[in-house]
């Protein structure tokens, strides 16, 4: 198991500091799905019957866990986000003020680091990256993943992830869902046999 922490969400941030209004008139939702609408499955939508209703759930919340990541160990806060497959980190050349704010990747620190040198860039609904594929040992609670893909990001441009409260994203979602030739975290701890039962589950307590 690992524990999720909750914390405040970027809107109640936002509004603390007197910024909401601003970012509500820069984020608009029509002006935010002419932007990312594409980034978005064709099912996205929630349909019953006859009847589609286009779900958009923004800021409300965000739950992130402790893993770590190479040898030694380098300790990251990541999403583990089953709307993606790729997992990343921001790495230590990271050109973005996101990054600069958050843990960074030491790759020349880690004896088990794999230099894999694919560039990939991930889209997400409200952010966007680009970096340097690799391989590596990854850490969750008592599992340890040997030789994992994952990415370094090295620009992680506007404000999305400079305002998170988390480092990275590890994706739960299927392959088909992988940008590039990554194989996903879980994917890669079943072949490893490192669980009795390819299954996992998230448990959120009030």
């Amino acid at each position: 198991r690992i524990p999720l922490i909750r914390f405040k969400s970027i809107k109640r941030q936002l509004k603390e500091k007197g910024e909401l209004e601003e970012f509500w008139r820069n984020h608009h939702p029509d002006i935010f799905a002419r932007r990312y609408l594409h980034c978005f499955p064709a099912d996205i939508a929630l349909s019953v019957g006859t009847t589609s209703e286009m779900l958009y759930d923004y800021m409300n919340a965000q739950y992130y866990g402790v893993v770590s990541v190479g040898t030694p160990p380098q300790r990251f806060t990541v999403v583990f986000d089953t709307g993606s497959s790729n997992f990343w980190v921001p790495s230590a050349y990271c050109i973005s003020e996101a990054c600069r704010v958050h843990q960074k990747f030491k790759s020349f620190l880690s004896d088990s680091y794999e230099h894999g040198g694919e560039a990939f860039s991930l889209q997400y609904g409200t952010g966007q990256l680009l970096g340097i594929a690799g391989k590596d040992t990854l850490q969750i609670s008592n599992i340890s993943i040997k030789g994992q893909d994952f990415g370094e990001s090295v620009f992680e441009p506007g404000t999305t992830f400079a305002f998170a409260h988390f480092d990275g994203v590890l994706g739960l979602g299927y392959p088909s869902l992988v940008v590039g030739s990554a194989l996903p975290v879980f994917d890669s701890i079943m072949n490893q046999q490192l669980v009795e039962e390819p299954v996992f589950s998230f448990y959120l307590k009030r």
